[in-house]
């Protein structure tokens, strides 16, 4: 009886284990659902707004400078532009305090046109450089920021799908060039999620770019063309962009080539294609350099003839005769490397010691009374004796913005020898070539929009030739 009692005591102690084990697990998980519950029920982090709202602020600010540096550090122009001069059928436009007179032309009647303006302003005419402030080009990429941000933060889109409400007030950026440049966004926030509420309203930034400097290289730059200005400083441009590691390009138009857009180019790989700054040079080259007020046969004005553009395509010695008016004229050329007879204005190059490129000289013509004139001259030299390439002409290409571009340059007697090794290159800052195919393969972007003079190089173990084609992107 008594082991029987003894039994019945432990059943009832290993229940009673039993049932506290049991409670103690049940307590265990029903705390750990608790602590989860409370966990996903915590106050919301506005970190995930800060990052959101500063990824925003770079990325708006770097489109912005790219927008207003292709603009010559503008962002809205006059809302009706006058008009500069009629360009590849698009029109140059020019911010109204820089006093330029201008007008379109369709034959010989100035017209009004409703073409696209291409907006670039003139930083030199006259003998004077009009250089905006660095201060002006700060507050035109401030607000051409404010209108990329808006349009990146969408109205947070994103986080109004997950239940959150957010009351956005007027963002304002500012930006200071610097050795680095410091970015400050004023934007009010409230975010409320739940019942839990945020408050944010200034966020800032620093982007790894330092124009203070390079806006230095551009003033230099002017100062010295207003002390040469009727030349156009080419060889000042290549000198600093060599020394100060930038790369630069320019464009010539009208009849006397007098309309010159420059192009600074940086690659701070704040984007893949290059930071682009450009502005125009207007020269008088239609006018004697000096007009002194004389009398009798000192009244006289040199009159050159127009230089058009002089292409060589045939090994040898080639001349050109520069055709000027006036009494007991003087020829020379600058650079001097172009020899010119000074007496009777003839111009001689020998193909062997120009190799195939692109050159720019001026001719300077100067009187018995002091008078000087000048006019560019422009010398294309491409000849191939059947050793270097033969480039299949590329005719006017078009792209579209958004769509992938494909082209494929082609070399005609690239089979003839299996051991021919091309190299192809090119000026272009809006795309790369590849240099072992010739392949050109990009996709288009906004600030892409317009007409472009293209420069391709094909090289193998003779020689270079090249080509220039012109691309129109929509």
């Amino acid at each position: 009886m008594s082991k029987r009692g003894q039994v019945t005591i432990f059943i009832i102690i290993g229940l009673l284990i039993l049932i506290i084990t049991a409670g103690i697990i049940y307590v265990s998980n029903t705390t750990v659902t608790e602590e989860l519950k409370i966990e996903e029920t915590s106050p919301f982090k506005a970190d995930f707004f800060v990052s959101f709202v500063d990824n925003c602020l770079e990325k708006s600010v770097i489109d912005g400078m790219y927008l207003v540096f292709s603009q010559g550090g503008y962002y809205e122009f006059t809302p009706e532009p006058e008009l500069f001069d009629q360009v590849d059928e698009q029109i140059i436009s020019f911010p109204p305090s820089l006093g330029i007179n201008v007008f379109a032309v369709e034959g010989e009647k100035e017209v009004e046109s409703e073409k696209e303006a291409l907006q670039v302003p003139v930083y030199f005419q006259n003998t004077k450089a009009n250089l905006p402030a660095i201060t002006s080009i700060e507050r035109e990429v401030g607000k051409a920021s404010r209108s990329f941000f808006l349009s990146c933060i969408n109205g947070f889109e994103s986080f109004k799908k997950e239940n959150y409400n957010i009351d956005a007030g007027s963002p304002e950026i500012k930006v200071a060039f610097a050795e680095k440049m410091l970015v400050e966004l004023n934007y009010p926030l409230k975010i409320t999620g739940g019942s839990k509420i945020a408050e944010l309203e200034t966020f800032s930034t620093a982007i790894n770019f330092n124009f203070k400097d390079k806006y230095e290289v551009i003033k230099e730059y002017l100062k010295k063309q207003e002390e040469e200005p009727n030349y156009f400083l080419m060889g000042e441009l290549s000198s600093y962009a060599y020394e100060k590691d930038f790369g630069f390009g320019f464009k010539q138009f009208g009849d006397s080539g007098a309309e010159v857009l420059v192009d600074f180019s940086y690659d701070e790989e704040l984007k893949p294609e290059p930071l682009i700054y450009s502005f125009i040079l207007y020269f008088n080259w239609t006018e004697p350099v000096e007009e002194a007020e004389l009398s009798g046969e000192e009244d006289a004005i040199i009159n050159l003839e127009s230089i058009p553009a002089w292409n060589i395509d045939q090994p040898g010695i080639h001349t050109y005769q520069v055709k000027a008016l006036g009494e007991g004229l003087t020829f020379h050329t600058d650079p001097r490397s172009l020899s010119i007879d000074p007496k009777t204005g003839l111009v001689t190059i020998d193909t062997n010691e120009f190799p195939n490129d692109e050159y720019l000289y001026y001719v300077l013509v100067s009187d018995q009374y002091g008078h000087e004139t000048v006019g560019p001259m422009f010398v294309n030299v491409n000849v191939n004796g059947g050793t270097l390439p033969i480039i299949k002409k590329i005719a006017k290409q078009t792209a579209k913005i958004g769509e992938e571009f494909n082209y494929k340059i082609e070399v005609l007697n690239a089979g003839k020898n299996v051991e021919n090794i091309l190299s192809f290159t090119t000026d272009s800052y809006l795309f790369d070539l590849d240099k072992k195919t010739g392949e050109i393969k990009f996709i288009p972007q906004p600030e892409d929009k317009g007409l472009h003079s293209v420069r391709v190089d094909v090289e193998n173990e003779f020689g270079k030739t090249w080509q220039r084609w012109e691309l129109e992107i929509k």
